[in-house]
């Protein structure tokens, strides 16, 4: 693997060297047709109207300025129509703040993939979609280093671009390509074609085919048995690579699901706890009633209903028994719920009280006689 790659780069290093020798014999004119240096006519959409202009090569001259009116639409459709004549290709410039530019760095080895790759990235690391987008990268070489290659992605929405073709259409115009200015709207475009089919567009260097590309593809079809092996075996490492992210995202959903019932568990155990503060049990309140109660007082019925408590019995002295139940840490609110009414045959009085619990503690008072309940 690492043999087949060394001779790639070796390879296409004489192939370079080669090419740009043989331009150097052509004539300078024929070596502008061969390199694919026709005219070409741009419509450059800028915020203060549209601007129409040919470049050949690296010269550029403005053909007209006008506002975005009808009139200024018409005179580009009559300069496209004269341009198509001539065999001429027809554009569209966007202004750069319109699009999205992302900078990244990917290994040199992935330069034939770098398409997918970015397609790829794009929707998982952008809110965009493929289909929503037109795309276009080329490479830096300024970026290009040992092992690593720098890639900038051009990705515009299609709403911005397809009703200005729409529109050319409209007039007999058919638009060919579409790119953006750099950094400086009066200097260089970026070397992009935002209507390319496969949606990429490669670094600079990549030129229409000519005499001297053709020359150098006869050449190429001799290491083209071992290039299908090395981009086959690449393919399905990507693969690989892309089984094992899916893998890894859905163990990082279980992980995620897992936290999530974690802490649900944990707040439900809190939730407990608090009500288990705030909310004596019903083995305490029995406790405290027997122990603040009076021994000649009896509870013949107890019920508890929710942070209330109601009990009835019978009492020597039942009216007594309401401000002793209220200097209890755990009860307040007592009153009774029916009149007291005497038991002639053994002297009491039978009572019926309810009372709130609250969550406090036990009020120690001095010892004094025992409690019954």
């Amino acid at each position: 693997m690492q043999l087949v790659g060394q001779l790639s780069s070796a390879f296409g290093q004489f192939l370079s060297w080669w090419g740009e020798e043989l331009r150097q014999l052509v004539p300078p004119r024929l070596g502008e047709l061969m390199s694919g240096s026709e005219p070409r006519i741009i419509l450059s959409i800028e915020p203060d109207g549209l601007r129409l202009l040919k470049e050949t090569g690296a010269h550029r001259t403005e053909v007209l300025r006008g506002a975005d009116c009808a009139e200024t639409w018409s005179a580009v459709a009559r300069t496209a129509h004269v341009a198509a004549g001539r065999k001429a290709s027809f554009g569209i410039r966007l202004p750069l703040e319109a699009c999205l530019v992302r900078n990244l760095e990917l290994p040199k080895s992935a330069q034939r993939d770098v398409a997918q790759i970015l397609g790829l990235d794009l929707e998982r690391s952008t809110p965009f979609r493929q289909k929503d987008v037109y795309t276009a990268y080329h490479v830096e070489q300024r970026r290009v280093s040992a092992g690593r290659i720098g890639v900038r992605q051009v990705i515009v929405s299609r709403s911005r671009v397809d009703p200005v073709i729409e529109r050319l259409r409209q007039l007999g115009c058919a638009v060919s390509f579409a790119d953006c200015w750099s950094e400086n709207q009066d200097g260089p475009a970026l070397p992009v074609d935002l209507l390319a089919s496969a949606n990429t567009v490669s670094d600079p260097a990549v030129r229409p085919v000519t005499a001297v590309r053709l020359l150098a593809g006869a050449a190429i079809a001799l290491t083209a048995s071992g290039t299908l092996i090395y981009a086959s075996r690449h393919d399905r490492a990507l693969q690989q690579i892309g089984i094992e992210v899916q893998q890894a995202r859905t163990r990082a959903q279980q992980v995620r699901a897992s936290m999530e019932r974690s802490d649900a568990a944990v707040e439900e155990l809190e939730s407990l706890h608090r009500m288990k503060r705030a909310h004596p049990s019903a083995l305490v309140i029995l406790e405290e009633l027997t122990r603040v109660l009076p021994d000649s007082a009896w509870i013949t019925e107890l019920r508890f209903d929710g942070e209330a408590v109601e009990l009835a019995g019978v009492a020597t002295s039942a009216a007594t028994l309401l401000p002793v139940l209220e200097r209890s840490g755990y009860f307040t609110h007592a009153a009774l719920t029916s009149p007291l009414t005497l038991i002639q045959s053994e002297d009491r009085e039978r009572f019926s009280i309810r009372m709130r619990v609250s969550g406090g503690t036990r009020q120690r008072e001095p010892e004094s006689d025992g409690g019954k309940g």
